[in-house]
């Protein structure tokens, strides 16, 4: 990892940390196509995780006729 990538990374978790020790409940989306490439320290601050897997081609033509129907 690159000394630019590793001051990113430790910004982030102690944003991340920050935001833990404050007053108000928040959430912290990540969205990435590659779940194994996120640090451990980055994965182990996730209270959940979700997967979605892509869509058949079923699917997908009727999720355009419901968007797209007129």
């Amino acid at each position: 990892m690159h000394h630019e990538d590793k001051a990113g990374l430790n910004t982030l978790l102690q944003r991340i940390d920050g935001l833990r020790l404050g007053k108000r409940r928040v959430a912290v989306i990540f969205v990435t196509n590659r779940p194994d490439a996120l640090d451990p320290a980055v994965r182990r601050r996730a209270a959940l995780r979700l997967s979605f897997r892509r869509p058949s081609d079923e699917v997908r033509i009727e999720m355009f006729r419901q968007s797209l129907a007129d």
